[in-house]
């Protein structure tokens, strides 16, 4: 019984991180394109659907974070007596997640503040750039989150 469960709460935690990896890798594949794509006519700057979809990913992606901080947390945890060295392949690919781990929170982090000042001067002080740069910020997200997906594809099956 105590195996049973010990494998259903691994299974568990391992599809919720790759869930939340999933809204992480989606949502900023969806925004990057709805931001860097041309409106047409409409000033892109003032386009509240663009506002109100960045903002309600900020919310689902940092939540989306948190998920993936604790359950990868809990996964190295549970194999940390038999997790090889940073000299190894594998040791030096897993510090390499982890930079990129990093590096991902940052660059959201980023994002995340221009997101709240282009929601805090909208209709304002609207500025052309604003959303080209929050755009560019959602592909260097998306281009984070596969590679660190990467990274962890090759960890997982070697």
């Amino acid at each position: 019984m105590d195996v049973l469960s010990s494998v259903s709460v691994t299974f568990v935690i391992r599809w919720a991180h790759v869930l939340a990896m999933v809204i992480v890798v989606g949502g900023s594949a969806s925004l990057c394109v709805r931001f860097l794509r041309p409106l047409g006519e409409r000033e892109p700057a003032r386009d509240p659907a663009r506002l109100r979809a960045a903002i309600g990913y900020e919310r689902a992606f940092w939540m989306a974070i948190g998920l993936l901080v604790l359950t990868g947390v809990g996964n190295a945890g549970a194999f940390a007596g038999h997790l090889p060295t940073p000299e190894t392949l594998w040791g030096r690919k897993f510090v390499l997640k982890l930079f990129g781990v990093m590096a991902l929170i940052l660059v959201s982090f980023l994002r995340t503040c221009l997101v709240a000042q282009w929601e805090h001067v909208q209709g304002h002080r609207p500025e052309m750039l604003v959303p080209k740069v929050i755009g560019g910020l959602y592909g260097a997200t998306l281009f984070l989150g596969v590679a660190v997906s990467s990274l962890a594809l090759f960890l997982a099956h070697g």
